[in-house]
């Protein structure tokens, strides 16, 4: 090759190294964080405008409690989960919002709450929650059900965090993984002075956008008061004492944007903890004496078969889907409904744990359901007085075969 020649391609070696071709438009690899900010709004808006107004899915829901590194309790449950009127503006907690949808459980399965040792816990199942009384907080309140709703959380985020256009620019953005112009993960964080005069989270997580498609995101230990600590007059940022993350995964189906799959892990911690003043948790204590038990919890909803509802349906299922009509405790025994609560047990290779753990006081998974449900039944019909009457259970029974035969029939035209 002549000197000439060799030139030529030396120049051509180092105009392709520094103006590489990349197609037409304009390279993304590196964008500014104002830029992903704008990639986020976009998406956001996007979001908004495909995100199903009406729909209902079958919902699969479980919840694991352990303590001293084992499986203390169980909590299975198979049904309907309906979201009606989706908006994202002008709700200032999940009590006023009509899309925090409402779950009809069809069937349910719920263990004791058993010690390491095998202890037994029975006692009422559910108790006054003092959500705003740190005092009490750790030897008088506990809740073995989740008393807050599990897409609350994704409320939270859908009203006041990213995924809303309209609080977009109340966080700071930057592309942590992948091209804007494909899939990327983008981490974000909440603005200086943001938190609580703009929005309702505070803290840091993930979004996940695939070519400009929310494709789900990730919280990690983000203080929110959209469904904890909502009425308090301090908003000013409390200490937490959990560690937790939660994530929500969409899917889309023709279109049309619906929630996947929800999940969270939450761990009680004591460090740093120097009173019980001004403290932030994820979810109430499952049990009494968290800390002392290293409590930990681990939670996931999954949804599928998603049914968009047209103005007919609507009107047909809406009063049956209001957020008031939410069954996400017990119900009572179905043979139809009780095999598919069965196979959600044996799909999973875990209950081979959660059974051991659960069983090592001598009383059988089925009996321990059965005790729920009676103490389940007996609670709600003494509302925390005195034992009540064999009559006023039996009318309590009537009211929940009355709710539970509702939802099948329900599920029955449906699916």
């Amino acid at each position: 090759m002549s000197m000439r020649n060799k030139k030529g391609f030396l120049l051509l070696l180092v105009a392709l190294v520094l103006f590489p071709f990349t197609g037409m438009g304009t390279r993304t690899d590196n964008p500014t964080d104002k830029q992903v900010g704008k990639l986020v709004l976009e998406a956001a808006k996007a979001f908004s405008l495909r995100h199903s107004k009406d729909f209902i899915s079958i919902c699969e829901f479980e919840r694991f409690v352990k303590s001293g590194g084992k499986y203390s309790q169980a909590f299975l449950s198979y049904g309907l989960f309906g979201s009606l009127d989706f908006k994202q503006d002008k709700i200032t907690n999940l009590f006023n919002d009509p899309s925090i949808g409402c779950y009809r459980v069809l069937g349910s399965f719920n263990s004791l709450f058993i010690e390491p040792s095998g202890q037994e816990y029975i006692g009422p199942t559910y108790k006054t929650i003092h959500l705003y009384d740190e005092s009490r907080l750790f030897s008088e309140t506990f809740d073995q059900y989740p008393l807050i709703p599990p897409v609350a959380r994704m409320r939270a985020m859908e009203v006041y965090g990213p995924l809303n256009p309209k609080k977009a620019g109340c966080y700071n953005y930057t592309l942590i993984k992948g091209s804007v112009q494909g899939y990327c993960e983008i981490a974000f964080e909440t603005a200086k002075g943001a938190f609580p005069s703009s929005t309702l989270l505070n803290g840091r997580g993930i979004i996940f956008i695939n070519k400009g498609v929310i494709m789900g995101f990730r919280l990690e230990n983000v203080e929110e008061r959209f469904s904890f600590f909502l009425h308090s007059d301090n908003l000013s940022p409390r200490t937490s004492v959990t560690d937790y993350d939660y994530e929500v995964r969409y899917t889309s189906v023709g279109g049309v944007i619906f929630p996947e799959t929800i999940k969270q892990n939450v761990r009680w911690k004591t460090a740093g903890i120097r009173s019980l003043n001004h403290l932030f948790y994820a979810e109430v204590n499952p049990c009494l004496e968290p800390f002392k038990k290293n409590v930990s919890t681990y939670m996931k909803l999954s949804f599928r078969d998603h049914k968009f509802l047209d103005k007919q349906l609507k009107q047909k299922y809406s009063r049956y889907f209001t957020p008031s009509g939410a069954t996400w405790r017990v119900t009572l025994a179905d043979p139809t409904i009780d095999h598919i609560i069965q196979g959600m047990m044996n799909r999973d290779k875990l209950w081979r744990d959660v059974k051991i753990d659960l069983t090592v006081g001598g009383r059988s998974l089925e009996d321990q359901n059965a005790l729920q449900t009676r103490l389940y039944l007996t609670s709600a019909a003494s509302g925390g007085a005195a034992t009540p009457s064999q009559s006023e259970i039996d009318r309590v029974f009537e009211v929940c075969s009355s709710r539970d035969r509702k939802s099948r029939e329900i599920f029955t035209s449906l699916y």
